[in-house]
């Protein structure tokens, strides 16, 4: 389906932009001299608003899909439908994380941990969907591993994709590559 991938596609690439301007704004830069400290959660919530738009519209099609004979979706019945199904729940946990993370980020002093909701939103939605969710034990973590890794390295890199483009000519080549060789 369609909508549902371009969903999930929206879901996972603000969510690893978020997560990787997190990370390279808090620790890779900031530790090597590259970064101001911002109070301005606006730069932050913008992906975290996509990631939600994503994850929202992947429940909503989630739960129309469940609904019987052509019911709201705001009756009783999908939504006992959809806390039923271990999918369902991992879909309504994505969401409520992000949304989460997105009340965070406009606390000040706790903009770190935003990454918790985030790492736990990338996880239930890759066990929704990943086919060794349900083989061995060992797919679970290996699975946790797997996305969180992968989504920090995508996300790291995307923001300094963004960075040096949208930067291009005020930035000095001496400071790029020293904060491009981190990575």
């Amino acid at each position: 389906d369609w909508l549902q991938a371009t969903a999930r596609f929206l879901f996972l690439v603000s969510l690893a932009f978020a997560a990787g301007l997190l990370v390279n704004v808090t620790w890779v830069w900031r530790a090597a001299g590259f970064a101001k400290p911002s109070h301005s959660g606006l730069v932050l919530g913008i992906p975290l608003a996509a990631a939600a738009l994503g994850a929202g519209t992947q429940l909503g099609l989630f739960l129309w899909r469940l609904r019987p004979g052509g019911d709201s979706v705001f009756a009783s019945a999908p939504w006992q439908a959809l806390l039923q199904s271990p999918a369902g729940r991992n879909e309504l946990i994505a969401f409520v994380s992000v949304l989460i993370a997105g009340g965070i980020v406009f606390v000040r002093g706790a903009r770190r941990l935003v990454l918790l909701p985030l790492a736990l939103a990338a996880v239930a939605a890759a066990l929704t969907t990943h086919p060794a969710s349900a083989r061995a034990w060992w797919g679970l973590p290996a699975i946790a591993v797997h996305v969180l890794l992968t989504l920090l390295w995508f996300g790291m890199l995307a923001h300094v994709v963004v960075v040096i483009a949208s930067r291009r000519f005020a930035l000095p080549r001496t400071t790029v590559l020293p904060a491009v060789r981190r990575y």
